[in-house]
């Protein structure tokens, strides 16, 4: 495995400027597998959503980040 870069988030922060989109599954419902499955489909779906992903407990989480100029990281 390797690891490019980090992020962190505030999520609850609704001042920033970071676009996100959370779905959230069924209790105990997400796997590995489901949210690469979940993440190839998005990405196949709308190339911003292409970029990655979190997973926190069945909440999965896509991220658009974007640099000072407001481009796409």
């Amino acid at each position: 495995m390797r690891q490019y870069r980090v992020l962190t988030s505030r999520l609850d922060d609704t001042t920033g400027k970071t676009g996100l989109v959370i779905v959230r599954f069924p209790q105990g419902s997400l796997s590995a597998t489901v949210a690469q499955r979940f993440f190839e489909a998005a990405d196949a779906t709308k190339n911003g959503l292409g970029g990655g992903y979190s997973v926190v407990g069945d909440e999965q989480i896509f991220l658009n980040a974007t640099n000072s100029e407001g481009k796409t990281l």
